[in-house]
């Protein structure tokens, strides 16, 4: 079963080796397992955020956690779905600041390093 380093912050994060970007990640004192399903849609919110794309990042998170229906403890749709665009807004706005700032300017190089389906594909190492 896939795992995942379940503390993704900058800080625990460190992209290598600049004329190849791989991103690293560090401290696995919290790994999450995943199933297939899981580790695929974890994927696609990771890529979109390295591609600077808040508002699919906050779609794809929304739609993951989609219960059929509820409303996330919101009294009527229409708050549900207001709270819903403030929350893709403010990624889209954090991921817009972030493409301008040179500390990430490796991150982009990582991200635009990382093509196709091998990347989507789960990896079978578990960490003990």
């Amino acid at each position: 079963m896939p795992s995942t380093q379940g503390d993704l912050h900058p800080g625990n994060m460190l992209v290598v080796d600049a004329e190849q970007p791989r991103v690293c990640f560090l401290d696995a004192g919290i790994v999450v397992r995943l199933g297939d399903r899981e580790h695929r849609h974890f994927v696609r919110v990771l890529a979109a955020l390295m591609r600077h794309d808040g508002e699919r990042a906050g779609r794809l998170l929304i739609a993951g956690r989609d219960r059929g229906g509820e409303r996330n403890g919101f009294d009527t749709e229409d708050e549900w779905v207001k709270a819903q665009d403030s929350f893709c807004g403010v990624l889209a706005a954090i991921t817009d600041l972030s493409e301008r700032e040179e500390f990430f300017k490796m991150y982009r190089a990582a991200s635009d390093s990382i093509r196709g389906p091998s990347w989507l594909a789960p990896r079978r190492r578990a960490v003990d």
